[in-house]
């Protein structure tokens, strides 16, 4: 997957998967839907929202126990 920012092409952000965004916790729900009840590591763009920024950011997602809605 390739990524632009401002129109320009951001070949650092290639291989991720997912967008986080530091002003919401929403966004891991994105990565946690990606990876499935197995978990594991992804590379996320991690978007700094103050700052407006964004960069690589590689995560790891574990299950901590069974979800209530199941």
């Amino acid at each position: 997957m390739s990524w632009r920012v401002d129109g320009a092409d951001r070949p650092d952000l290639a291989g991720c998967h997912e967008v986080d965004v530091s002003a919401t916790p929403f966004c891991n729900g994105l990565a946690i839907r990606h990876l499935g009840d197995a978990g594991g590591d992804l590379l996320a763009l991690f978007l700094d929202a103050p700052a407006l920024t964004c960069q690589p950011s590689r995560q790891r997602y574990e299950r901590l126990g069974t979800p209530t809605w199941q």
